[in-house]
């Protein structure tokens, strides 16, 4: 019974994201500004000391072998393509660095007004006179959003990824899928989750918005933590390239990405303990 009611609260918040548009506007920014980013960066070709045989009867030009500054390794040793390496580095960098900073500044406002809205448009009297238990109501409005973000993030995921490769040029699907889904999902879920619930008590949609802006800093914060140590362990492995110990795009960007959404986990703690004093406090009120 509880299920299926949560089930529907959750459709219903689909479907009122859906009318509002916003979904469409928030998807469309997030697109263009990774786009735009993207386009004002072109990524630099790698340097690597040494001399370089090319063969010049192909059609590109192929590199035949490059005795690099370390312990003279090879391409193949290093397991480097000169163009996929700064490619997926550039795109890793645009989702796991620069658009968690758009989704912090948006999505805690634009959620805010999720459980408001149902009070303002008096939706919330008709969920009180149904055998409707406050957790299935707030558990219900909370997966409803998860579940509208993450529709929009996975279609800009899939464009991103087509554009990108236009754009940029080849690059690595396998690490630009982990940066997506263990670095930019649990974090824009745990800042949705922060946004719904800290604002669920608004009486008004403006003065759930007002939190919502109240919100972004924390929201950085949390940015600036997970940023930090994905950075630090990229420069760890990066000092550690050796002949005994090849780079690869799965040791420069896997370590990293693993390492930061163990980081999220944490974070998304935090949703399900502001999850039970916002349910504790709702009881307390009656």
């Amino acid at each position: 019974m509880a299920l299926s009611q949560m089930a529907a609260v959750v459709r219903y918040e689909l479907l009122m994201a859906w009318r509002r548009r916003a979904l469409l506007v928030m998807g469309g920014f997030f697109l263009l500004a990774l786009i735009g980013f993207t386009a004002m960066q072109p990524p630099a070709p790698v340097e690597l000391a040494g001399t370089v045989q090319v063969d010049t009867s192909t059609d590109p030009p192929t590199i035949i072998q490059e005795y690099s500054a370390v312990d003279g390794l090879t391409v193949e040793e290093l397991n480097i393509s000169l163009n996929l390496l700064p490619n997926t580095q550039l795109v890793v960098t645009m989702i796991a660095v620069i658009f968690p900073v758009l989704v912090a500044i948006t999505v805690v406002v634009f959620f805010a007004e999720s459980i408001p809205l149902d009070r303002q448009y008096r939706v919330r009297e008709l969920f009180d006179s149904t055998p409707l238990a406050n957790a299935t109501y707030l558990g219900g409005k909370l997966l409803g959003a998860w579940a509208a973000l993450g529709l929009t993030l996975l279609v800009v995921m899939i464009s991103f990824g087509i554009l990108a490769r236009l754009i940029v040029g080849a690059f690595d699907p396998l690490t630009y899928l982990q940066a997506w889904f263990l670095a930019v999902f649990p974090f824009a879920l745990t800042c949705t989750g922060w946004s719904v619930l800290a604002a669920s008590g608004a009486g008004s949609r403006r003065k759930a918005i007002m939190i919502g802006l109240v919100l972004v800093p924390g929201a950085m914060i949390l940015y600036a933590l997970f940023s930090i140590q994905f950075w630090a362990v990229v420069l760890d492995v990066g000092s550690r390239m050796s002949a005994d110990e090849p780079l690869t795009l799965t040791a420069l960007f896997g370590e990293a990405i693993s390492q930061s959404a163990v980081m999220q986990l944490w974070f998304l703690a935090s949703v399900a303990a502001l999850f039970l004093i916002v349910w504790a406090w709702s009881r307390v009120r009656g």
